[in-house]
């Protein structure tokens, strides 16, 4: 029997069985070729990459989750090695989740995240994410109990809070007092 060879463009899983019909399916294995009467062969390639952040920017100090999707055919590996680069503070990383902490000391302002695909590493994709500073909040603490329930409020507003709460409070006052006259005339 003539054996034509064919120019191999990306990685191929072979399904062999051992009947015409294909039913009794097994991972191929090359000493046994005398007992398949039936191959398949199934391409499998990667065409592309490509990563979605969850927004365009992070803060210092902040995570951010990126996602990915592979496009390709086949039953190929989908899963991609994650890197950060662009980083000057070593407690910036990004793990295997794709989920990237940026350091609180970062001096960087942007960074790239790249993601490459286990199944063939030429197809990767490179993104680049804005550093921001932290917004609101005060120096050295987190609100936690302060009252302020996080919110950043000027002397303006704290000004005008306070006398509509003492204006209210007198109103009501001025009410409970007006209601139990009444009553008890």
């Amino acid at each position: 029997a003539a054996v034509s060879m064919v120019p191999q463009v990306g990685k191929a899983d072979i399904i062999a069985a051992t009947d015409v019909e294909g039913e009794n399916k097994e991972e191929y294995d090359g000493e046994k070729i005398d007992t398949y009467k039936y191959l398949q062969i199934e391409n499998r390639a990667v065409h592309s990459v490509t990563v979605t952040p969850a927004a365009e920017s992070v803060q210092k100090g902040g995570t951010l989750q990126f996602s990915v999707s592979l496009d390709g055919e086949g039953g190929f590996d989908r899963t991609v090695k994650w890197s950060v680069s662009g980083a000057n503070s070593s407690a910036t990383k990004i793990d295997s989740n794709g989920i990237l902490t940026v350091g609180a000391d970062e001096t960087a302002t942007t960074l790239q995240i790249t993601a490459v695909s286990v199944e063939d590493p030429e197809k990767s994709n490179t993104i680049t994410i804005q550093i921001t500073e932290p917004s609101g909040g005060s120096e050295g603490g987190d609100n936690e109990g302060d009252g302020a329930g996080g919110l950043d409020l000027s002397a303006g507003e704290i000004t005008a809070i306070v006398i509509g709460s003492v204006v209210g409070a007198g109103l009501l006052a001025t009410l409970i007092v007006f209601a139990l006259k009444k009553f008890r005339k």
